[in-house]
C-alpha cells in the first residue's frame, strides 16, 4: 500500500481502500478486502503512543494496558 510502516490504524487501510474504490470502479465490479487487524492484537510495546499522549496506563498486565491503549486509539479514528 505504499507505505514502509507495519502498522497503522485502522483509518490508514480505510483511505488506502477509498483510493483502491475511486481510482479501479469504472474497470467493473470489485472485491475489496481490507485487512484491519493491527489494533486488535496484544501489544507489549507503545503502538502509536503519540495519538495518546495523555493517556495512563490503569495498572494491568502490560499487555492489557497495551490493549486498552490500542481502543483510545481506535476511538480516535
Amino acid at each position: 500500500m505504499g507505505t514502509e510502516v507495519e502498522m497503522h490504524p485502522d483509518s490508514f487501510f480505510y483511505d488506502q481502500t477509498l483510493k483502491v474504490v475511486a481510482r479501479d470502479r469504472a474497470n467493473g465490479p470489485m472485491f475489496v478486502f481490507t485487512y484491519l487487524t493491527a489494533n486488535h492484537f496484544p501489544w507489549t510495546v507503545d503502538y502509536h503512543a503519540d495519538r495518546t499522549p495523555d493517556w495512563k496506563p490503569p495498572g494491568n498486565t502490560p499487555e492489557i494496558d497495551e490493549y486498552l491503549a490500542t481502543r483510545a486509539i481506535r476511538n480516535l479514528d
